[in-house]
C-alpha cells in the first residue's frame, strides 16, 4: 500500500480544519441560546449581563459562518 500523497494529506487537513470551524460556530450558537434562555428566565434575580453575552456569541458565530461560507464553496447553508 502506498502512503498518501501530499494532495491527499492537504485535503484531509483542510477538511479537518473546516470541520473544527463549523464546530466552533455550533458552540457559539449554543452559548448564545443558553445565555438568552438564562436572561429570559432569571428576571426575578439580578443576573450577569446574559443578553450581552448572548449577542456577542451570536455575532461571533455569524461572522465566523460568513467567513467560512466565503472561503469554502461547499459550505452548508445558513440554518435560518
Amino acid at each position: 500500500m502506498n502512503p498518501p500523497g501530499p494532495q491527499s494529506l492537504e485535503a484531509a487537513q483542510r477538511e479537518a480544519a473546516e470541520a473544527k470551524l463549523w464546530s466552533a460556530v455550533a458552540a457559539l450558537e449554543e452559548h448564545a441560546a443558553l445565555a438568552r434562555h438564562l436572561a429570559e428566565n432569571m428576571l426575578d434575580t439580578v443576573p450577569p449581563d446574559y443578553v450581552t453575552a448572548a449577542q456577542h456569541s451570536a455575532d461571533l458565530a455569524a461572522s465566523l459562518r460568513e467567513r467560512i461560507v466565503i472561503a469554502t464553496p461547499t459550505a452548508p447553508p445558513d440554518p435560518e
